[in-house]
């Protein structure tokens, strides 16, 4: 790990945001521009692929001229949304019960979630836009020009200026800089970068899926690439996974604790989690987070204990290893792990978001793939058996009308 990642340089990382977004914020708001930092939040979330009309030039220039990924950076990538193609519902699986819960442990980063109500009166929408910005980054051509990948990762670095003005200048009671940093500071976006690409495929690996080392790198440079699109510090982006993982265990020994905030935040997405799983499996998603985060860090956010069915996830977990190593990857599809992230994916698409914002985004490929519904296709236990109903009148109106002509 390079040396200058060490305390003292974290410390003073905690004091810094990010000028350029932080700059055009705070221009458009005090040239009255945009009425305030959260309605930018909003037209932003609501604008899901083009820059909508309503954004000042100032914004819609921003989004027009930055962002770009060279080729060298898309070859490779395009062998790390390989790997997001065929195992993309266990990699939203990981993330929402691996990456969010453990963002939860860090102690001072976690009042900015749990200051600006987005994941507690809301948990849906905060899932939403985390998973949408994973399947727009990591599908096809998400990072090429004018991809969605890149458009939401310029939107996300937006985000996180306008929260910035939000907290330093709306929060009761005033933020503390010298204690908690900066909101949104460069220590805390190179801890949460690393949760979206190196904690992921050691996630995918802890679930029992193999994966190609060629597609762990383009996994690995598709987040590189996405840190320097959102404002992260050249200097806090890693060059190889080993040094990411470095990063992240200093990162992590800095900031996990127990906290309130924490346990609340976990307890919303929790119950969120758990609200549309069928009765046997209730247990589910909280048997999986604290299976998939690090020692120590679900007591510190209050995951039930789940005693037996942690030891049924991790026996789950044993079993996809040793079907991958004797008969390869293909009977994944059938096992525990993919029909829970696809249980993911078919939240995600049925969320309601509330407002104009569109629905969930899959691209057509990757629904074939998961086996994975429309929004319309998703329809309730009561809509099938309505279905199934018809279905049988229809037969028999068939019948008759057979029995009918045969006899005349």
């Amino acid at each position: 790990m390079p040396s200058k990642w060490n305390n003292d340089y974290l410390d003073k990382m905690r004091k810094v945001g990010d000028q350029e977004a932080d700059k055009i914020v705070e221009d458009l708001i005090a040239s009255k521009q945009l009425e305030s930092s959260n309605h930018l939040m909003d037209t932003l979330v609501r604008s899901d692929m083009q820059p909508s009309s309503k954004l000042p030039r100032e914004l819609i220039d921003y989004l027009n001229t930055s962002g770009t990924v060279s080729d060298e950076d898309l070859k490779v990538i395009k062998k790390g949304q390989r790997l997001f193609s065929r195992h993309g519902h266990l990699i939203l699986l990981v993330l929402v019960c691996g990456s969010l819960p453990t963002s939860y442990a860090a102690r001072k980063g976690v009042k900015v979630l749990k200051g600006t109500r987005r994941l507690q009166n809301k948990p849906n929408r905060r899932l939403w836009e985390t998973a949408q910005m994973v399947v727009n980054v990591m599908g096809p051509g998400g990072l090429s020009p004018q991809g969605r990948g890149v458009r939401t990762a310029q939107k996300v670095r937006l985000m996180h200026a306008a929260i910035r003005h939000v907290v330093l200048s709306e929060s009761d009671p005033a933020w503390d800089i010298d204690a908690l940093g900066r909101p949104v500071n460069q220590e805390d976006m190179a801890g949460t970068l690393q949760l979206f690409s190196t904690f992921v495929i050691d996630g995918l690996e802890r679930l029992g899926v193999w994966i190609d080392s060629e597609e762990k790198i383009g996994y690995f440079r598709a987040w590189q690439v996405v840190g320097r699109i959102m404002g992260v510090c050249p200097d806090l982006i890693p060059a190889t996974p080993e040094e990411a993982a470095g990063l992240n265990a200093l990162i992590w020994e800095r900031q996990q604790g127990a906290s309130q905030d924490g346990r609340d935040m976990l307890a919303a997405l929790l119950g969120f989690l758990k609200k549309d799983s069928p009765w046997p499996t209730k247990w589910a998603p909280g048997a999986t987070i604290r299976y998939l985060l690090p020692p120590g860090a679900a007591d510190m956010i209050g995951v039930p204990k789940h005693r037996v069915g942690r030891l049924a996830v991790g026996l789950v977990a044993k079993i996809n290893r040793l079907l991958n190593k004797l008969l390869g990857p293909s009977l994944l599809s059938s096992m525990f792990f993919s029909r829970l992230g696809l249980r993911v994916v078919k939240w995600l698409i049925k969320v309601d978001r509330g407002g104009e914002r569109a629905q969930f985004h899959i691209p057509s490929h990757l629904r074939t793939y998961w086996g994975a519904p429309s929004a319309a296709e998703e329809k309730t236990f009561w809509q099938r058996w309505l279905d199934q109903m018809l279905n049988v009148r229809s037969a028999l109106m068939r019948v008759m009308s057979s029995y009918t002509t045969s006899s005349h």
